[in-house]
């Protein structure tokens, strides 16, 4: 029995000569930026927005696609003087999982179902989810620039039902 326990020691011991010590993985951090000119200040009265919907009844959306009424709210940016940059915002929020273009209403146990928000330039052109708006240059003289969009319900199911139909997005101003 003595020669196997032998045995077995030699071979843990070979074994243990060969092993090196763990090493930790060297890494690469990689950064990446742009130094712009001037950018512009969102005004107060920007940032918190609320845009009043209404009551929409459930009969006007017959089919996907319907839509209600557009509603206005605007993103104000001041002291813009000095920046000759193209503006554009992007909306950034959980797209509808029928429409991925529109919004999703905020999950809740009394929420309608079937319904998106989409969210418009001025010429009221539907800006997908993610997407840049229109542009937007500030004018030389000018120290504030306004963007105009238009929200109102899109239905993505020919079954609409009723209940709370609110959302939420966080928008980006992009300079280009």
């Amino acid at each position: 029995m003595k020669p196997v326990i032998a045995w077995i020691l030699a071979t843990v011991y070979m074994g243990l000569a060969f092993c090196t010590p763990a090493q930790a993985h060297d890494g690469t951090v990689y950064i990446n930026g742009k130094i712009k000119q001037r950018t512009c200040t969102l005004s107060s009265d920007s940032q918190a927005l609320l845009v009043r919907m209404g009551s929409v009844q459930n009969n006007v959306f017959t089919r996907v696609g319907d839509s209600s009424r557009y509603e206005s709210f605007t993103i104000n940016l001041e002291s813009c003087q000095g920046s000759k940059q193209n503006l554009s915002i992007s909306f950034e929020g959980t797209p509808d999982k029928r429409n991925p273009s529109l919004l999703a209403l905020t999950p809740a146990a009394a929420s309608a179902t079937g319904i998106g928000i989409g969210i418009y330039n001025q010429d009221k052109t539907l800006i997908p989810m993610g997407n840049a708006s229109a542009t937007l240059t500030p004018a030389p003289a000018s120290d504030t620039i306004a963007f105009v969009f238009f929200a109102r319900y899109v239905s993505t199911a020919a079954d609409v039902t009723t209940g709370t139909a609110n959302a939420s997005t966080t928008f980006i101003v992009n300079y280009a």
